[in-house]
């Protein structure tokens, strides 16, 4: 019944909404390295819809949650997702691209994943030190005999021709936490959220008019800590809380002001009963 689901890819999650107001709901999926996707419910069959996804290309993320809700008010779902954030070394765009190589570069039989990103000087880099590279692929410890010797390498320069060109390839080229304004014609407009929201990982979503003004506030939880020393645990994120404001603008107020507060890793945010913020 969904052939394209099989080998989409690495996705982290999903929502069943109808977003181009056909009257049957479409399969909104998010994943690493993997872009927007959307599924259209055709004859009880889920299809990859062109038209839609044409929409959110080069969007291809880390893509942690997604939300749908009307959050301007005008009939027509819009879509939040929580992406790795922009508080990192790791940037990367339609051009630039962050890459990961899968391969199996010793022929051992045993595949490895590295993961490249693009320099100032529009060249691309493994991210990983020279250790972890020689523990995954011990040939290179004859290559690279010192620090000195791997340092500033890039990939073209590691591996040969052959072994890039037959490696399988994904790419990133969004990495901000990003709201999709449906405009109702079949057109998303993408709007990343204000810093605060890009200075860690994003894993959970929660959207209401908290403040009773009538316009729609968001929470946004997340952070992730188990990562390897050179990457720096992703922990700046002790609540955001966006006030919603005339025009699809919002202003952040700090956790001072709202009580919404927490330490640690988070990530689901669930809405136990109705209230308000008073702030």
């Amino acid at each position: 019944m969904a052939p394209d689901l099989q080998e989409l890819g690495m996705v982290t999650d999903a929502s069943w909404d109808d977003i181009d107001d056909d009257g049957k709901k479409e399969l909104i999926v998010v994943g690493e390295w993997l872009p927007i996707t959307i599924f259209k419910n055709e004859s009880g069959h889920l299809n990859l819809s062109p038209e839609l996804n044409q929409q959110f290309a080069f969007t291809n993320g880390w893509w942690n949650c997604i939300k749908t809700v009307d959050i301007d008010n005008d009939g027509h779902l819009d879509l939040i997702a929580g992406n790795l954030g922009l508080n990192t070394k790791i940037r990367a765009d339609s051009l630039h691209p962050a890459r990961l190589y899968l391969n199996d570069f010793d022929n051992n039989g045993v595949g490895e994943c590295i993961l490249t990103y693009y320099k100032n000087d529009g060249k691309s880099y493994p991210y990983y030190l020279r250790d972890d590279l020689v523990a995954q692929i011990p040939i290179l410890k004859k290559k690279f005999l010192k620090h000195t010797d791997y340092a500033g390498k890039t990939m073209e320069e590691i591996f040969n021709k052959d072994q890039l060109g037959s490696s399988v390839i994904k790419e990133v080229y969004q990495f901000s936490t990003c709201m999709f304004m449906n405009k109702g014609d079949g057109r998303f407009d993408i709007q990343p959220l204000p810093e605060e929201a890009q200075l860690s990982p994003v894993f959970s979503i929660l959207v209401d008019d908290f403040d009773r003004d009538g316009i729609k506030d968001i929470l946004i939880a997340g952070n992730m800590f188990g990562l390897k020393p050179e990457f720096g645990r992703y922990d700046a994120n002790w609540g955001v809380y966006y006030k919603g404001l005339q025009n699809n603008k919002y202003r952040y107020i700090p956790p001072a002001g709202t009580g919404f507060f927490y330490r640690g890793e988070a990530r689901t945010l669930s809405q136990l009963k109705p209230g308000h913020l008073r702030i």
